[in-house]
């Protein structure tokens, strides 16, 4: 929420900024037909009440994650989550071809660094994850790395670099149970290079950070389910049988996930096989 909210002042942007038009589907921007999106229009953003803006917090810019409200609900089938692991790993075999959305840097190629419109690429990153610094220290130092991250290692420089915020989605994976998904979510990637180097946080040689979103949104886990299925439960008509998909009747979107900012991606719901 740090583009819509000041991350140090807590100050709000304009309230129509809080009110976008959003694309669900579609993930080939410039290629695919005009049936394989919806635009919808956001009624209301719910910023997470906990959301930190004190900048002198060790929990500073926790609880970046927000819903947006759509004024009417989408036909697109939800993005699954990947299952959830008690263990911070990677929750795809090494190598696997994934999808890449996001905005800005994603190579330093030159034609891929234009930050002014949704960036698309289908690529097997050169990496392998690695689990580091998995407990969370009491008290908590502000930047530590808590359980729901794993490190990205890069193995070879030069390939596929990813922004702040990036978005990783398995096309056609093989899931519980077959034909009923199409698209799973991967994950998040921070502190990647160039903008980590922009930056001067880490060198091009460090790894990256990935956002285990499972561990956000699964109700194992607690961490931001209770505050989301509120929030559905509130929006949805009593009658309303919500099982455990997410978004084929809720009328709105996570427009981030957990610490990777707001990032206006052809998403759709997120849902959580665990739910």
């Amino acid at each position: 929420m740090y583009c819509l909210v000041n991350d140090t002042t807590g100050e709000r942007s304009p309230p129509e900024d809080f009110l976008p038009k959003v694309r669900i589907g579609g993930y080939a921007v410039r290629s695919d037909p005009a049936s394989a999106y919806e635009e919808r229009h956001v009624i209301k953003t719910l910023v997470h009440p906990q959301y930190n803006t004190d900048a002198s917090s060790s929990e500073h810019w926790d609880n970046d994650v927000a819903v947006l409200l759509l004024n009417q609900p989408s036909t697109i089938p939800p993005v699954k989550l990947m299952r959830y692991t008690p263990k911070p790993n990677n929750p795809v075999p090494d190598w696997t071809l994934l999808t890449v959305l996001g905005w800005g840097f994603l190579s330093e190629d030159p034609a891929f660094v234009d930050s002014n419109r949704l960036q698309m690429i289908l690529s097997s990153p050169n990496w392998s994850f690695h689990a580091m610094l998995i407990r969370n220290p009491s008290p908590r130092v502000k930047g530590t790395v808590m359980r729901r991250m794993v490190f990205e290692w890069k193995d070879r420089i030069g390939v596929t670099l990813f922004e702040n915020g990036g978005l990783q989605v398995r096309v056609n994976g093989k899931v519980v149970r077959p034909g009923s998904w199409r698209k799973l979510k991967d994950g998040s990637l921070r502190y990647r290079a160039p903008l980590a180097r922009m930056n001067h946080k880490i060198s091009i040689e460090q790894p990256g950070l990935h956002i285990r979103i499972t561990q956000s949104f699964s109700k194992r886990h607690n961490m931001y389910r209770p505050w989301l299925d509120t929030w559905v439960t509130l929006t949805q008509p009593p009658t309303t049988a919500l099982g455990g998909v997410l978004g084929r009747t809720l009328p709105g979107m996570l427009a981030s996930a957990a610490g990777a900012g707001f990032t206006p991606i052809s998403a759709g719901i997120l849902s959580s096989p665990t739910a």
